[in-house]
């Protein structure tokens, strides 16, 4: 998949927003709540823009990156600090595939 969009959504679910195997992915002023795992899984992904994202205080991963492909991760207009610890680096991804 290429070229997703999501901008000004708000979504729940018993899991959260999982993508596979895209690039250029943009996520705009989205709320999202999951109620198990993380809130935004990718796996293979790259070139992904993450702008302004809510997520619940008490979520213990936001951000879950898996695959030696997901890289170019762009977060923006999110608190560093209170993100940085809830992003897990899974198998493959090193942590220079986030900036800030």
């Amino acid at each position: 998949m290429t070229g997703l969009k999501f901008e000004n959504i708000k979504i729940r679910g018993a899991l959260g927003l999982q993508i596979q195997d895209a690039r250029d992915i943009q996520f705009k002023n989205i709320d999202l709540v999951a109620d198990n795992g993380p809130v935004i899984l990718l796996d293979q992904c790259f070139d992904v823009r993450i702008d302004n994202v809510k997520y619940p205080e008490n979520a213990d991963i936001v951000i879950g990156l898996i695959g030696k492909k997901t890289k170019n991760i762009t977060i923006l207009n999110v608190d560093k600090a209170s993100i940085a610890n809830k992003i897990d680096y899974g198998k493959g991804v090193t942590k220079d595939a986030v900036t800030y």
